[in-house]
């Protein structure tokens, strides 16, 4: 996959799912940039003050922790329209854009358990009628 997919408002699950394979691999460190997390390196002085590191003396490591945060925020920005952008463009992270858009699409923890919930409440109440287990008992001994 050369291109991400683009986001639309139908196609989220899809979306996230390709996207999901399109960062891991830029990078499996692209893709840990989502699920970990990245924040920008500080130094903590005597008295407990944290300043950010200045980016020349950022070690190695530091500097590709950066860059994979920066592809991934990247890609994403590349599979999405100006409308999901201004909801995600003042994130210093991929993670933090990648959570903006996964709680639009699919609600907080609390709304996902409360769909689940709704689901297996319509389940318990779904009952089959006596010409349903007929019809079921016709159609599969039509199909032998």
């Amino acid at each position: 996959m050369t291109r991400p997919p683009l986001l639309d408002s139908a196609n989220y699950g899809y979306w996230k799912v390709r996207m999901q394979a399109f960062i891991s691999n830029l990078d499996e460190d692209c893709w840990n940039s989502i699920e970990l997390g990245w924040e920008s390196s500080t130094i903590t002085y005597d008295k407990g003050v944290e300043i950010l590191k200045p980016r020349d003396k950022w070690t190695a490591s530091e500097k590709r922790l950066s860059c994979c945060n920066s592809k991934a925020k990247t890609a994403i920005y590349n599979a999405i329209d100006s409308s999901y952008f201004k909801l995600i463009s003042q994130c210093a992270s991929a993670q933090k854009a990648w959570k903006s858009l996964e709680n639009m699409f699919e609600g907080t923890t609390s709304v996902k358990r409360t769909k689940l919930d709704m689901l297996a409440s319509q389940f318990e109440n779904l009952r089959m009628e006596v010409k349903e287990l007929v019809l079921i008992k016709i159609l599969l001994s039509i199909s032998r």
